[in-house]
């Protein structure tokens, strides 16, 4: 009777510690799903109008990307520009990208240690109308030499909790005002011009396109290979440093380009005499606000080029 009590008894105890950890378990897997995020980023890019960017590097001086009708703005410390959309696209779709790899942790003691507190690291501010959908700081990356992969360690300014994502998204975000502005000059499809015609302060020439397709130059042929490398290059024409201070209308421009186009969306590139550092000064009636430096990345001098450029090469005998 005794044995077959102690036996009776231990089975229940047993059964009663089996349920134990079972419901111990199950509340901790319950808190752990309600804690744990896999999915830090539940945004709607179609509904994205504005984000606001505090970067690291700018002493988190607010940036503030405005959107309307697919144009974007950026404002900063009393500036204004407009800024590239592709770049806003590309911005929203890296965020979509952030997926949680793990959990590394859970109070705000190692928030220092991995540069998540909102004065330490860059705080991103997703607007959808009035709500902010996404609200997060970006802290330190680190870098698999072996794996040659980056991971970024970001927490939601709403939770305690510091994640462990891919991507170095400080590249991304952590940049100054000028990084966020349409550096575009040139943006169009070279198939679609008819002609290009440069103005320069001792001579002049013109390339045409023929219905038939045919470039010339001043009538004569073309070296079509040069024309199309050079017409690829000035489709998507770009610069690289801004130089707001400088006046356009306080002298003609030294040099000017003007491009015809079959659907009559012309363009002209300016340039304007400059000082010894920037040499000239390059603007585009599709981006009349940026005014770019021609002597960073020799960006006047892939533009205005010589007549020379485009004739025909002669052979070697």
């Amino acid at each position: 009777m005794f044995r077959k009590f102690n036996t009776k008894t231990l089975i229940i105890v047993l059964v009663i510690l089996a349920a134990g950890v079972f419901i111990l378990n199950y509340f901790e897997g319950k808190q752990g799903n309600r804690t744990f995020k896999k999915e830090l980023v539940t945004i709607d890019t179609a509904k994205v109008s504005a984000i606001y960017i505090y970067p690291k590097g700018q002493g988190h001086t607010e940036i503030k990307l405005t959107g309307s009708d697919g144009k974007w703005t950026v404002e900063s410390d009393g500036k204004k520009a407009g800024a590239s959309s592709a770049n806003v696209k590309n911005m929203l779709a890296e965020l979509l990208r952030v997926k949680s790899k793990r959990l590394v942790a859970k109070d705000e003691e190692k928030w220092e240690e991995y540069e998540v507190k909102e004065d330490v690291g860059t705080r991103v501010k997703v607007m959808e109308g009035g709500e902010a959908t996404l609200d997060m700081v970006i802290g330190k990356f680190s870098f698999n030499q072996q794996a040659r992969s980056a991971s970024s360690y970001v927490r939601l300014t709403d939770d305690k909790f510091v994640y462990v994502v891919e991507g170095f998204l400080d590249m991304t975000f952590n940049r100054d005002f000028d990084a966020f502005r349409d550096k575009k000059l040139v943006t169009s499809n070279f198939n679609g011009w008819t002609s290009l015609t440069f103005n320069y302060p001792d001579s002049a020439f013109s390339l045409q396109k023929s219905s038939q397709g045919q470039w010339t130059l001043n009538g004569g042929p073309v070296d079509s290979t040069e024309l199309e490398s050079y017409c690829k290059t000035l489709a998507n024409l770009s610069g690289s440093e801004f130089v707001d201070d400088f006046d356009v209308n306080a002298a003609p421009p030294a040099f000017s380009l003007d491009v015809k186009t079959f659907d009559n969306k012309d363009f002209t590139l300016h340039a304007y005499a400059a000082d010894s550092v920037h040499q000239y000064i390059l603007s585009s009636t599709q981006n009349p606000e940026g005014k770019f430096s021609g002597a960073k990345g020799n960006l006047y001098k892939r533009v205005f080029v010589g007549a020379s450029e485009f004739m025909p090469k002669a052979e070697n005998p």
